[in-house]
């Protein structure tokens, strides 16, 4: 995080030592450069590990980086069914932690686990969404 200390609690602890965490300079959506939200850790099976920090709508987010990636290789993904979609995912993702916090918390929340590629039957997504900020775009 820029300039802010990176708490790793609720993660494990091989896992927190892996994380590469995506610098702001990478994100378009001016929310993501304001402190508050949600961080989120996606672990994928070939050992990449990716922070992301400040994210105030996980759904989407996370969601927007993997349609736009799998886009690339499958043309038609959008339209498998939702079933198709979670298995392709589990062949990629390994699992997926994530914390809602604001500035007075941020050092006690933990991360949890929220979605894993061998318990998990459900897109990520769809399990990201209570971790969304409750407020309109129009909102800092």
């Amino acid at each position: 995080m820029d300039n802010i200390k990176r708490v790793f609690l609720g993660l494990p602890k091989s896992l927190a030592n892996s994380v590469l965490w995506v610098s702001r300079q990478y994100r378009t959506n001016a929310l993501s450069h304001a402190p508050g939200g949600s961080d989120v850790v996606v672990e994928y099976h070939k050992g990449n590990v990716y922070g992301y920090d400040w994210i105030k709508f996980p759904s989407r987010y996370v969601s927007a980086i993997w349609n736009k990636g799998i886009s690339k290789i499958h043309v038609d993904y959008e339209d498998w069914d939702e079933d198709e979609q979670v298995e392709e995912i589990k062949k990629e993702i390994k699992s997926i932690y994530a914390r809602k916090y604001n500035k007075e918390n941020f050092e006690t929340v933990p991360f949890e686990e929220i979605w894993n590629s061998m318990t998990s039957d459900e897109l990520p997504w769809k399990l990201l969404e209570k971790y969304d900020n409750n407020f309109s775009y129009g909102q800092a």
